[in-house]
């Protein structure tokens, strides 16, 4: 007779538990540089092995540096704050004619290469701000002539730009919070694109729910953006059983999959030239511009898609519904469960938004930023104002098919749209 449902469920929650929280081992693991074939069982451990060491983890053999913060970490938060500041990182300027090839010089010419290797190359992480940002690059490459070698497609790094030339390339991508960026792929495709027309019929919990747990890949940004693509960063691929089954992850597994995360998070970082911090996307924009050589006017933007508006799919407008955070899918997010499996992702977010900070206070200079940051909000406020109006989407503000004004409006798709009115304006202001 198999046992309540309720009850292998308190025993799975148990288990995680159990390995989140003897997670403090992996710091002494860490240092006696343990080996794969050195496993301890999690029942084995205790956590107060920590106090031996007052030192986060070191990796030596992978080149990673060694921390100086001084601080006990027996959880997971502390992991991965103390691991991002470690791999945080100074963008470094890179000016716009280093980078921006034309096509005569350009040996992936093509915006569709299938090497593209030069120009201004875009990692559009899907569901991360990634059409607006495909806008700001177009318009970029459009104003500086060079738009024939910038590369703007959903393609994951290690397929696309692992061969790129650095000193004839400038890559970036959008980093997102990873449980706001699944909440807004299962709002995207699973809800907006599956709800009768006209219905203002609201998902419920269990839907969102089981869709994030079955159609919402752990780790997602941190896949779609390294530039190898081995090891695995699924901490599924460490158990010898299920692939949803935690229950046997020992010590020593735990600790290899967290040095591994951080030699891939790392490794990440270093490969990039920026990276656009979604949740402060303006504040993003301004170091772009300052790292790029370009001016604050060529990084105003009308957003491509707003939670509530439209997108065209095929001949039809689909209704984009906003998404909910109810307190289920919270409870859900600060899971360990979710929060473990989604660690890569988690701490490459937290090394962007300190590389940002570190950028502007170690190189721009806070004042500079600041100054800039408020021009471009003014900028900005006068675009909104100016060219509402003037900016055709494929779909009406009424849900209404209109490619032929769109495509007057926008640089394809719905990239860049409003893009004549914003370099009226960039030529009035600036």
């Amino acid at each position: 007779m198999k046992p309540p449902r309720n009850n292998l469920r308190y025993r799975l929650l148990l288990n995680v538990l159990i390995i989140f929280f003897s997670a403090a081992q992996f710091w002494l693991l860490l240092e006696k540089d343990t080996t794969p074939s050195e496993t301890v069982p999690i029942e084995h451990t205790s956590s107060s092995l920590l106090s031996s060491s007052s030192r986060s983890p070191s990796f030596d053999d992978n080149g990673i540096t060694h921390s100086e913060a001084k601080q006990n970490c027996s959880s997971l938060e502390c992991f991965i704050s103390t691991a991002a500041a470690d791999i945080a990182r100074v963008w470094k300027q890179k000016n716009i004619r280093s980078w921006c090839i034309s096509p005569a010089n350009n040996i992936n010419a093509t915006r569709h290469s299938q090497q593209p290797s030069q120009g201004l190359l875009l990692v559009k992480v899907p569901k991360s701000a990634s059409s607006t940002a495909t806008g700001v690059v177009l318009r970029i490459a459009d104003t500086h002539q060079c738009v024939d070698a910038v590369q703007w497609r959903h393609v994951k790094a290690a397929a696309a730009y692992s061969d790129r030339s650095p000193d004839k390339s400038f890559m970036l991508a959008p980093i997102r919070d990873a449980s706001s960026r699944a909440l807004s792929s299962v709002y995207f495709h699973h809800v907006s694109f599956h709800r009768r027309k006209g219905s203002n019929q609201v998902p419920k919990d269990p839907f969102i729910l089981n869709a994030l747990r079955k159609k919402e890949d752990p780790n997602f940004i941190l896949e779609y953006t390294r530039l190898k693509t081995e090891p695995s960063i699924l901490i599924s691929s460490l158990s010898d059983t299920n692939k949803n089954d935690h229950d046997n992850i020992t010590a020593a597994q735990l600790t290899e999959y967290l040095k591994r995360l951080r030699m891939i998070v790392e490794a990440t970082v270093q490969g990039y030239d920026f990276f656009l911090v979604v949740e402060r996307l303006q504040e993003s924009l301004v170091v772009l511009a300052w790292l790029t050589g370009v001016s604050l006017s060529e990084v105003v933007t009308m957003s491509s898609k707003k939670s509530g508006s439209w997108r065209l799919a095929g001949k039809e407008c689909i209704a984009l519904v906003k998404p909910v955070r109810s307190s289920a899918v919270d409870d859900y997010f600060a899971s360990p469960t979710w929060q473990l499996a989604n660690a890569g992702d988690l701490l490459l977010h937290r090394a962007a938004q300190i590389s940002l900070d570190k950028t502007i206070d170690s190189s721009m200079g806070r004042k500079r930023f600041e100054r800039d940051l408020a021009e471009l909000q003014r900028l900005q406020q006068i675009a909104d104002t100016a060219c509402a109006n003037q900016t055709n989407y494929p779909c009406s503000a009424a849900g209404q098919p209109q490619l032929d004004l769109s495509q007057q409006s926008c640089y394809t798709r719905d990239f860049g749209c409003g893009y004549r009115c914003l370099d009226r304006l960039s030529s009035q202001y600036i």
